[in-house]
């Protein structure tokens, strides 16, 4: 059993969807805010909750034998939205932008 977390992501839902594709046994970990259809999955388990919480990470992590980990960047990287321009001009703030 492999799980990805971040799976509601960009990135993660794509993950999740191939490795499904590929006819790996997967667990999808999913914020319970995300609004997700298991066909994003591809036969997926999908395991609702946070990460942080002790419960949800014992159910998640049951019989897993490969662990893909997908988070922003930054902790507000969700909310944050960055066009081209700001990129090419560089960030004025001071601000890291590695991943």
């Amino acid at each position: 059993m492999s799980l990805v977390t971040g799976a509601a992501g960009i990135i993660g839902r794509h993950v999740a969807h191939e490795l499904g594709n590929a006819g790996a046994d997967t667990r999808a970990l999913v914020p319970l805010v995300a609004a997700v259809a298991t066909e994003q999955f591809n036969r997926a388990q999908i395991v609702s909750g946070e990460i942080v919480h002790h419960d949800v990470l014992t159910r998640a992590l049951h019989d897993v034998r490969a662990l893909v980990v997908l988070s922003p960047a930054h902790p507000t990287a969700r909310a944050r939205r960055h066009t081209h321009a700001d990129h090419t001009r560089g960030d004025r703030t001071g601000g890291d932008h590695t991943a």
